[in-house]
């Protein structure tokens, strides 16, 4: 086997690979690539499975002469011990590990790692590119969104790969895959045992053994995920099939491996009838295995008659094992003989499916990754319910299954797909055993009850398995707009799945009832999936069930608010009597139905205005009277969250219900808006939070303390803080930021200009002015002082629930800035008027902004919040979700200041007429003088620009850029020298800290993010990782200028010497990695110009300012002529016409060209001085 090794050849093969997923094949790229491929293909092949120890490689590895790469070498004793000890680690052939250690040595500086860590990162990244070049190969090779040629290519090298035998006897490359996925498995339990073992036997830095063992698991997921990709997109043979049936069989569904296999096993069986292609594919399916009638047998024997690991993945897999025998039993004569069963054997294959707990492991465990907090919280007794669902020798019941926060957007949308067809197959197709067993239930439930109420002996714990899967439904379509219009009768040929939603509003028992609202709400996700689900309510759920003959259907609205205004009228608290008998309670079964009644209210309201202003205006149904009233009573805290959370979706402003209006969006703002606002006075006259107070007539910008008492706030102390959960509250702080709709000619909080921002039309300015200084202030107050700044000082029952109070309350800060319009006090304006000042000073964005610039505990706040640092938003923690929020309220407020301190503080501190009386805190500041002598929360910010999240990321950098502009941060820092120069204090902060290397890492990998055409949206567009590109090159021409002395940060990014900017040569990139070779990898491209022409337009102009700028021209171009020959190359590079029509991308690529020519004019000169006339006649000639 093969002891040579070169890096990055399969990250270069993968480069390949996706460069001609886009090309034709005519391309002679593709020409190369299969050249390529042909070269690869054995070790390809081999996947993981690398040359072993070998004693004679060892012997001359000890003797000091290995053979390196095909060539004997002599090594010094220390290049021995390294390549003897990753040898051992990596358990590899010497030459092989000698060859690693010899290519590691460039890359020590770089990666400031001894030869043999770099070695073990270089080894283990080459592996991760083979794995992904595989894949790509795979996937591309059975695409239809592939060039037909390239396609053809691709296919062809993929099917050899596939047939393809290390061994005269090896296995076949599927099989394979698992056996790799077997041996890196017993490798992780290896590399686990010298962690823990004793400290001296572990032979590298703890991190990099971490990472070994860290990398072992994810290549065992990325062998998953391309076994995967091929049961998805090729035919495997019947032992290959068997193999992987037999590898899950023996699987823990703990192992991320198994979820993966699992999908790749279910498409494998699947028989989507949802199209013909899905129908022509499963009748071949059905084809196969009746042309091999002993693998059929051996199959079925397989799934059926083996014992399996985990009961609800053995169920799920029969259950798909039985609807693909009964399609075959209907669509291919004789199926049913050659696998030895009829059709009622195979509904009690089903049966015994659904017992096993098949519906738990879909919901639960397939669908994992759709379960998040909110879904945990909301649908708890949907999981309880499939806690139940469990093999009949099993305990009552069953654990929860595993969820996994790095399932692929790829796989969840399979993993969907197969769910939604095996739901759809198994309703349409198995309806009479759905009835049966629901029936069976019911009769169960009922005797349960009776011997409980005659105290009876009590049976078995009776099942809930249509709860369980009505719970299964709620899961798979919760959230996915208009995901589940089969369900609705839309596009469907027949009306199976229209009758199953029919059939389940006939259900009596009240778990059921429970589960079959909580599917309702699921299934109206969507425009369309709401006004149809409006409608069934509206029509009394097609005849539904009736409690009396008087009483509303159960399933219509006027059931809901019935039941809500009954509880609300006997809960309506009166006069204290001591004598009398304590307030009547609601049953705790009784609140789970009204919460999942109204989540199916919000669901429906949510997505379609229609229907929201239907219920709203209706005066029979008083939804909006009878909710606030029932949440003035005493009622659970789960009830009165479920409350405040529809009321808020009455008033919410949701953008895709905007963007599905089209040219009616205007008017459906107006109508929500206005909605918002009566909302608003409805909630002030609740008092649900106390704002009339004493009746005082003053204002203290900035101080603090809400000051409320009673309502929300002493639930909030009182009884959420003693059970340390806080639903309610988080609800009511939804309520607030609902109501505070964002204008539409609003861009947002990170919009550059202090007049970017209008007031909000669904805020009320005059709110509660008969009694109090007017406005939403108290609610914002309450939420900032009672919820965002005492975060930290309560327990909590699940420490998640901290980071999702501080996201919530930061939309509320973030939305209060987004609508605080300082247009007034921007270039030259009239005087500004009395009414304008006073909404002024009672906006809550006012008092965020001043609270910011006062130094106040709302900045700690903000910066505690970023401290949870990048390690954390890349991994998904619940932290992330409160980051990004607090970067751009902080960028927002860099953006206003100016704004709030010269014009707004001082006009309303000499105002004389504001009707109240104004308190302004005594010192206000920018916030750069603030973050100044908060140091290690700027290296924070710094760091985050290496957040995963593009838009985590470019908040980070433009705030990083205005820092670096102001004259606080690029003054020089006194306490720091560098030889004859000083250190601005942005570079003295970040170079200083312990993260600088990082940091330097964070903006180079932001810059090779894959960013798609970046002319193609507005300018201010956000959302993609060009426009992150685009403000990393901003940040560092900004800091090129004569203004700013060197060395600035862009010096320092850009790999200048920090003490001799001007002098000391540019680093190798094998030595240390910069943000210029970063640049200059860049533009070598052929594609950037073509594809990002903004992008290379900066990063040509940055290219000319380095050679133009006093202090880095000499640096620069002698570089550049020595490494890169970068001006003749580039000339040469860039074709001669523009080839785009489009405006924006033409002005670009002309700016683009003008300042390369103006390189090339400064580089000819430069020569032209030198007398190197060779090189000046290079340039020369081009021109």
């Amino acid at each position: 086997m093969n002891t040579t090794w070169e890096p990055e050849r399969f990250a270069n093969l993968n480069r390949q690979l996706g460069e001609c997923l886009e090309l034709t094949a005519e391309s002679p790229k593709v020409e190369e690539l299969k050249q390529k491929l042909e070269e690869l293909k054995p070790e390809l092949a081999s996947l993981l499975e690398y040359p072993a120890k070998n004693a004679q490689h060892r012997t001359a590895l000890e003797k000091g002469t290995p053979t390196i790469n095909g060539e004997q070498y002599k090594v010094s004793t220390d290049f021995v011990a390294e390549a003897t000890k990753l040898s051992d680690f990596l358990e590899v052939d010497e030459d092989l590990a000698a060859a690693l250690v010899h290519k590691a040595v460039g890359y020590e500086k770089r990666f400031e790692l001894a030869a043999g860590e770099s070695a073990v990162l270089l080894y283990f990244s080459e592996r991760e590119a083979k794995l992904e070049s595989l894949r790509t190969l795979f996937a591309g090779g059975a695409s239809t969104g592939v060039d037909e040629g390239v396609r053809t290519v691709l296919e062809q090298h993929a099917s050899e790969i596939l047939s393809s035998t290390l061994k005269a006897s090896s296995s076949m490359f599927p099989e394979r895959v698992l056996a790799a996925i077997n041996m890196l498995q017993g490798r992780q339990t290896r590399v686990s045992a010298v962690l823990s073992g004793p400290s001296a036997e572990v032979p590298y830095q703890r991190e990099v053994v971490e990472f070994v063992k860290t990398r072992i698991g994810e290549e065992r997921k990325q062998l998953a995920m391309l076994l995967f990709v091929i049961m998805r997109d090729y035919q495997l043979n019947s032992g290959e099939l068997l193999a992987v049936v037999a590898w899950l069989r023996s699987a823990s569904v703990s192992d991320a491996a198994t979820l993966r296999l699992a999908a790749g096993l279910l498409v494998a069986l699947g028989t989507d009838e949802g199209s013909e292609q899905a129908e022509a594919a499963a009748l071949d399916k059905v084809s196969h295995l009746v042309r091999d009638s002993a693998f059929l047998v051996r199959l079925n024997a397989a799934i059926i008659d083996e014992p399996w690991c985990d009961s609800g993945l053995k169920g799920v897999v029969w259950l798909q094992w039985a609807l693909l025998a009964l399609f075959g039993m209907k669509r291919s004569p004789g199926f049913d003989q050659l696998i030895g069963f009829r059709e009622d054997r195979v509904e009690a294959i089903a049966e015994q499916a659904v017992r096993m707990g098949a519906y738990r492991c879909a919901a639960d465990y397939l669908l994992g990754h759709r379960i998040d907090d909110a879904m945990e919280y909301e649908l708890a007794d949907e999981f309880t319910a499939l806690q139940q669902q469990r093999a009949d020798t099993a305990s009552a019941v069953s654990p929860r299954y595993p969820h996994f926060d790095d399932v692929s957007e790829e796989l969840q949308w399979q993993l969907e797909r197969s769910m939604e067809a095996m739901l759809a197959a198994f309703i349409g197709r198995m309806s009479s055993l759905v009835r049966r067993m629901r029936y069976s239930e019911e009769d169960a439930l009922y005797q349960a009850q009776q011997s409980a109420v005659y105290q009876t002996t009590q049976a078995e714990p009776a099942r809930r398995d249509t709860e369980a899967l009505f719970a299964w439904v709620t899961v798979l379509y919760t959230g996915r707009a208009d995901a589940a219009l089969r369900f609705w009768g839309h596009g469907e040929p027949d009306d199976r799945l229209a009758v199953f939603v029919r059939w389940g509003a006939d259900c009596r028992e009240q778990g059921m009832v429970r589960a079959y609202f909580g599917m309702l709400a699921a299934l109206a996700s969507g425009a369309q999936a709401s006004v149809c689900a409006h409608e069934f309510m509206s029509g009394g759920g097609a005849g539904g069930h009736r409690q009396t003959v008087n009483q509303a259907p159960l399933c219509s609205w006027q059931a809901l608010f019935g039941a809500l205004d009954f509880y609300a009228g006997h809960l309506r608290p009166g006069e204290p009597d001591p004598l009398a008998a304590p307030p009547p309670e609601i049953p705790d079964a009784e609140v789970a139905l009204l919460r999942a009644f109204l989540r199916l209210c919000r669901s429906v309201v949510q997505h379609s205005v229609v229907a929201r202003t239907a219920i709203y205006d209706s005066t029979e149904l008083g939804a909006m009277t009878t909710m606030f009233a029932l949440l003035a009573c005493v009622v659970p805290v789960a009830l009165k969250a479920a409350l405040l959370d529809t009321v808020a979706a009455f008033g919410a402003l949701d953008n895709d219900v905007l963007a599905n209006s089209g040219a009616q969006a205007d008017s459906v703002r107006r109508v929500v808006d206005e909605m918002a606002r009566r909302i608003w006075a409805q909630l002030e006259q609740s008092q649900m939070l106390p704002t009339a107070g004493d009746g005082a007539r003053a204002l203290a910008v900035g101080r603090g303390s809400s000051g409320a008492r009673g309502g929300i706030a002493y639930e909030l102390e009182e009884v959420e803080a003693a059970a340390e959960t806080y639903p309610e509250t988080r609800a009511f702080v939804r309520l607030v930021a609902a109501l505070i709709h964002v204008p539409a000619d609003a861009v947002g909080v990170t919009a550059e200009a202090a007049s970017a921002a209008s007031a909000s039309a669904s805020v009320p300015a005059d709110l509660g002015s008969a009694y109090r200084v007017p406005g939403v202030g108290p609610y914002v107050s309450f939420v900032l002082d009672s919820v965002l700044l005492k975060a930290e000082q309560r327990a909590y029952r699940v420490p998640d629930e901290k980071w999702r109070g501080y996201a919530l309350a930061l939309d509320v800060v973030e939305r209060s800035l987004s609508t605080l319009d300082l247009s007034m006090f921007v270039g030259t304006h009239a005087t500004v008027t009395s009414d304008a000042l006073r909404e002024l000073a009672t906006h809550p964005g006012f008092e965020v902004a001043v609270r910011v610039l006062c130094g106040s505990r709302l900045l700690d706040a903000l910066l505690r919040v970023l401290d949870a640092g990048v390690d954390a938003v890349n991994a998904g923690a619940a932290a992330a979700s409160a980051v990004l929020p607090a970067l751009r309220i902080l960028l927002r407020v860099l953006h206003v200041q100016t704004a709030v301190l010269r014009g707004a503080v001082p006009a309303l501190a000499e105002a004389d007429s504001l009707g109240f009386a104004l308190n302004l805190p005594r010192s206000l500041t920018t916030l750069e003088q603030l973050l100044l002598s908060r140091r290690e929360s700027v290296v924070q910010i710094a760091a985050l620009v290496g957040a995963v999240d593009p838009h985590v990321s470019l908040a980070a950098v433009r705030i990083v850029h205005i820092l670096a502009d102001s004259t606080v941060f690029n003054g020089v820092d006194d306490r720091v020298t560098r030889g004859a120069l000083t250190l601005n204090r942005m570079v003295s902060m970040i170079d200083g800290s312990t993260d600088s290397v990082r940091i330097l890492h964070a903006f180079i990998t932001s810059l090779e993010a894959e960013g798609g055409d970046d002319v193609e949206g507005d300018e201010s567009d956000d959302d993609s990782a060009a426009a992150l590109r685009v403000a990393v090159v901003d940040l560092l021409l900004a800091n090129i200028v004569s203004s700013k002395p060197a060395p600035t940060i862009a010096h320092y990014l850009l790999g200048f010497s920090v003490s001799r900017p001007a002098a000391d040569d540019l680093p190798d990139p094998a030595q240390r990695a910069t943000v210029l070779h970063t640049v200059l990898d860049l533009l070598r491209g052929d594609s950037l110009l073509a594809r990002q022409p903004r992008l290379a337009e900066r990063c040509y102009h940055l290219v000319h300012r380095l050679c133009a700028d006093p202090v880095t021209s000499d640096v620069a171009l002698r570089y550049l002529r020595a490494r890169e020959t970068f001006v003749s190359t580039q000339l040469r590079a860039v074709p001669a016409a523009i080839t785009t029509d489009r405006p924006r991308a033409t002005s670009a690529e002309l700016h683009a060209r003008a300042w390369l020519w103006r390189t090339a004019a400064l580089e000819l000169h430069s020569l032209v001085l030198q007398d190197s006339r060779p090189r000046a006649k290079l340039i020369a000639e081009w021109l």
